[in-house]
């Protein structure tokens, strides 16, 4: 009997083993669905080359693709008059997330599947939501690394920056610094009691952010009285200490785009101001006044190493730059140059620089015109912009030499072009 014993243990532990396994599989399965019926959507969409822009209509504004055979595809659910904003390419390309006030005054976010053409609402709320940006540093040819990156967006809210759970529909503030407080009630508004202390001098609300160096900091651009901030503070999530926000630049307009390789975050000056006018430097002081160090400018932040790269400086108020694109492969940042006034900007070319300290000076144009809002396919060989064309504004395509300019929009009228993030192997 002795010597039977250790058989049937062995026999008792592997059922005991395989009826654990079995639970297991029961409970996933019971999790899956219980995940599908709370959000039903799946299945996979093929976007490689596609272009996802917003149309201006007569009356409002819709979501569109352009397909790589040149279809368009308008986003569906669109009412008239309904304002479609702030379109952006989840990082696996299979689904497209935009800003809408289709279903009520206040603008939600919305996940458009473009395979089964379901649109759907990302939680609910009555005040507005805006820019939706998802982190770019993760490994395209990670699967995993992909999934993550999908499942969290940054967004901006009542002037406050929350991330933003896609899964959950849940969000955490991000900007300012949580300290017990709500986030406020309307665009821009912000929140006084937290702004007061520690953002106040830069600013009253925020417009946008990019987190940069892979999640340690955050990069935000701030609304003032006159004009906008960028500031750059490290992520609440990876510091248990609160640490200040450093201000950089200020000025009449501002933009910025994250560097996938480096987590760098190039930041585009029109008429630069000081980011506090509490405390300007004593250099900048002459007879009294305050004598600004220049007009215009592109620059590439490392927050960890506090080290600013001057790619461009223009003492010349007319010379002024927009919108840029920093390149996959991180080296080079498409920029628009044009012509500034003081009041108007009038964009006049698409232009190619290396990001580097004075990358301005060997920069090479691409295209001439009245060009915005530029954008890169996944695999650097090309761009996509808007170009007006009689009056209107249509999508181009051009090789990254200049070569093979090509219009892909039909004649209407387009915002914000860009390609799918999707690059098959």
């Amino acid at each position: 009997m002795d010597s039977k014993q250790p058989k049937i243990v062995q026999k008792m532990l592997l059922r005991t083993f395989f009826l654990l396994l079995a639970v297991a599989g029961i409970f996933l399965g019971i999790q899956k669905v219980l995940d599908w019926r709370k959000d039903p959507d799946s299945g996979t969409y093929d976007s490689e080359g596609d272009i996802a822009a917003i149309q201006v209509l007569e009356n409002g504004q819709q979501a569109v693709i352009f397909d790589n055979e040149g279809k368009k595809i308008p986003c569906p659910d669109y009412e008239d008059g309904k304002t479609d904003r702030d379109i952006v390419w989840r990082p696996d390309g299979n689904r497209l997330f935009l800003g809408s006030d289709r279903k009520s005054s206040a603008y939600n976010l919305y996940r458009w599947n473009p395979g089964s053409g379901a649109v759907t609402q990302k939680g609910l709320t009555t005040t507005s939501r805006f820019n939706p940006t998802f982190g770019n540093d993760f490994d395209p040819s990670d699967p995993g690394s992909v999934a993550a990156a999908s499942n969290e967006a940054l967004i901006t809210q009542g002037g406050f920056i929350l991330n933003m759970d896609l899964k959950e529909d849940s969000t955490t503030q991000v900007l300012p610094i949580a300290r017990g407080v709500t986030v406020g009630s309307e665009e821009g508004s912000g929140g006084e009691g937290q702004l007061d202390s520690i953002y106040k001098a830069y600013g009253r609300s925020f417009r946008s952010a990019r987190w940069a160096m892979g999640g340690e900091y955050i990069c935000a651009i701030m609304n003032r009285d006159e004009g906008e901030c960028f500031i750059s503070q490290r992520s609440p999530f990876r510091s248990k200490e609160l640490e200040l926000p450093k201000g950089l630049f200020a000025g009449e307009k501002l933009w910025m785009d994250s560097n996938p390789k480096t987590g760098e975050v190039v930041v585009v000056v029109r008429d630069y101001d000081f980011p506090d006018l509490d405390k300007i430097p004593e250099e900048y002081i002459k007879n009294g006044k305050a004598v600004k160090p220049f007009r215009n400018g592109i620059f590439s932040w490392n927050p960890a190493e506090q080290k600013l790269t001057r790619i461009a400086i223009q003492l010349d108020q007319k010379i002024a730059f927009a919108s840029p694109a920093v390149s996959p492969d991180g080296s080079q940042v498409a920029v628009v140059a044009g012509e500034w006034d003081g009041t108007n900007f009038v964009p006049k070319a698409l232009v190619l620089s290396p990001i580097q300290e004075g990358g301005i000076q060997v920069a090479s144009p691409l295209v001439s015109g009245t060009i915005y809002e530029p954008a890169w396919s996944p695999d650097g060989k090309k761009l996509v912009y808007a170009k007006r064309v009689d009056g209107k504004r249509a999508i181009f395509t051009i090789d990254k030499d200049g070569a093979n300019e090509k219009k892909v929009s039909d004649d209407g009228d387009y915002l914000t072009p860009q390609f799918s993030p999707q690059l098959k192997k």
